[in-house]
């Protein structure tokens, strides 16, 4: 659930990787992702979660010396996750501070950072002196977007006229993907190049689009061939997320529990927990 939902959020994932050391076990001994040691250090904290049968542990923020300082439902929507984040961050700013190799970052990449950890205001100002890249002004135009600011994303994108055209094109398609305008979005995400950093994503709301314009099964091809292309990938879950909760008849089903049998997602899971995918819900 986590890897389709909170973990495949870009700002997620990014203030995991700057600000925590994210690590994954399962508390279950038979897992293949099964940690003796991770298991004892986390049931001394946390004692009901040592029993043959616990129910579906949060993700747990705890410091090395084993002290838990924050917990975050394993159904937390992507906002909750990073609200739970900053959160500890600010309740405890001695675990807030840069990493030591952080200033010989570039400008843009610790602009990045600020804007993980919800500090927009000195994002911005990071890239405020002299001539600012495209690539700049690509990040820019995100923070607008994730913002609600869509007049100014679109501003942004325009003074790139001729520059970063596949990226532009694909932010232009996530604006109007938040203004629900689904037709808009087809023919910059369908042409958006193969070889692209962003393919996947591009591709993840191409299905989106054909989905809610009432072609599902267009969608579910979609899903299933970024599931196919690119494996074991944030964007891959979210569109196995989708994919499981869809049918080519373009009705969304009702979600599954988790059971030991019947039959498998696309990345052989046997369901998803929680919440309904909020992207099939149209805008």
């Amino acid at each position: 659930m986590l890897r389709s939902g909170p973990f495949s959020d870009e700002r997620v994932v990014g203030l995991l990787n700057s600000r925590f050391v994210p690590i994954y076990f399962d508390l279950g001994r038979g897992s293949p992702a099964a940690d003796k040691a991770a298991r004892v250090f986390v049931v001394n904290a946390k004692k009901n979660l040592g029993g043959a049968a616990v129910s579906t542990p949060p993700v747990l923020l705890m410091t090395a010396a084993g002290e838990v300082v924050g917990e975050i439902s394993n159904y937390a929507t992507e906002e909750q996750m990073l609200s739970g984040l900053r959160k500890v961050l600010k309740d405890h700013p001695e675990y807030a501070k840069p990493s030591a190799n952080e200033a010989q970052l570039s400008r843009l990449q610790r602009a990045n950072i600020e804007h993980f950890v919800g500090n927009d205001v000195a994002a911005v100002a990071l890239l405020a002196p002299g001539e600012r890249t495209s690539e700049e002004i690509l990040f820019l135009a995100q923070i607008a977007r994730r913002t609600g600011d869509a007049a100014k994303a679109r501003q942004l994108l325009k003074s790139l006229a001729g520059e970063q055209v596949a990226e532009v094109a694909l932010e232009m398609a996530l604006l109007s993907w938040l203004d629900g305008d689904y037709e808009a979005m087809m023919q910059p995400l369908a042409m958006y190049p193969g070889d692209g950093a962003r393919k996947a994503e591009a591709d993840y709301y191409l299905g989106m689009a054909q989905y809610h314009q009432g072609d599902s099964k267009a969608a579910r091809t979609t899903w299933k061939k970024l599931v196919k292309a690119n494996g074991d990938n944030r964007w891959s879950y979210r569109a196995d997320w989708a994919y499981s909760q869809t049918s080519d008849k373009g009705k969304a089903k009702q979600r599954r529990m988790f059971t030991t049998t019947g039959s498998k997602s696309l990345l052989g899971r046997h369901g998803y927990m929680g919440r309904q995918n909020p992207d099939l819900k149209k805008r």
